[in-house]
């Protein structure tokens, strides 16, 4: 779990070097961050349910219509 924190603050970082150099605004800077905590927190939400979701069974039933009719299953 914290393994997955640490890398995406580094992305973070590496992201803010970036836009330092690029003079971006800070508006752009808040949206960054927000995407990168965004994005940490559904994957650390993710990991701590695992063993009571499956995101892969989850996927499945989403694009079940989808599988059958790419395989002419219907």
């Amino acid at each position: 779990m914290g393994l997955i924190a640490a890398v995406y603050l580094c992305i973070g970082w590496y992201e803010q070097g970036y836009m330092k150099r690029q003079k971006r605004s800070k508006r752009a800077k808040r949206r960054m961050w927000s995407m990168t905590f965004l994005l940490l927190f559904t994957t650390e939400a993710i990991y701590l349910t695992r063993e009571r979701m499956s995101v892969a069974m989850m996927m499945r039933y989403l694009f079940y219509g989808i599988q059958k009719a790419l395989f002419f299953e219907l």
